[in-house]
């Protein structure tokens, strides 16, 4: 309980330190990264950067008359949340919680855009897996951004569900036995703390209103 104190001390120190960002600075396909400081079963299995515990992205995009929002894979599926409801929740805890990330190198924004739209409504992928009739978060993400030359910008990695001393956490291990799933501890996929850390993307601060 006492390590878990200092580790959350630690993450509000350095989220206060970080620069601020206001919304009309926001470009089409800026990447909104939620980050939770108490941590949770995501968080202890993916590497943060700078203690940062990053659980959830989501992709910025202003609409024809201009409201900023973000396209984003949660458990109702892939849909459209306007960012006000973002900054009310975000303004509800003690900490800033949504940090932004800018793609660095030139992407097909037009393009990443229409292949994240043509997935609205999809389901959220509950198990984490590689086919295109479920999304969660950063699969949404790896599978709707290009290059300016039409290749990934994000690749995938292999999934870990365990902890850095490779011990399997027991919610994954519960989480999967109820669906009568083996962990797919390996497989390739992706996790909002690890593209938060791409060196393709450049953090710019956290979003203020």
């Amino acid at each position: 309980m006492k390590r878990k104190f200092i580790a959350l001390l630690m993450a509000v120190a350095a989220i206060s330190g970080e620069a601020q960002v206001t919304t009309d600075s926001l470009r089409d396909g800026d990447l909104i990264f939620f980050v939770n400081p108490e941590g949770n079963a995501i968080t202890q299995v993916t590497a943060t950067r700078k203690d940062y515990p990053v659980d959830h992205v989501a992709i910025f995009h202003r609409s024809e008359s201009h409201t900023p929002q973000v396209i984003e894979a949660v458990h109702r599926g892939v849909s459209i949340t306007p960012m006000d409801s973002l900054l009310k929740e975000a303004e509800s805890h003690d900490t800033p919680t949504l940090l932004v990330g800018r793609v660095n190198i030139p992407f097909d924004t037009v393009g990443t855009l229409q292949r994240a739209f043509a997935r609205l409504g999809k389901p959220y992928d509950f198990v984490y897996g590689a086919d295109d009739e479920a999304f969660y978060c950063s699969e949404l993400v790896q599978k709707s951004y290009v290059t300016a030359g039409g290749q990934p910008v994000f690749k995938t990695i292999p999934m870990s569900f365990s902890t850095e001393d490779g011990t399997l956490l027991p919610y994954w291990k519960d989480y999967y036995e109820k669906r009568g799933l083996p962990v797919p501890e390996g497989e390739p996929g992706t996790n909002p703390a690890n593209q938060s850390r791409d060196p393709h993307v450049t953090i710019l601060g956290f979003i203020k209103k």
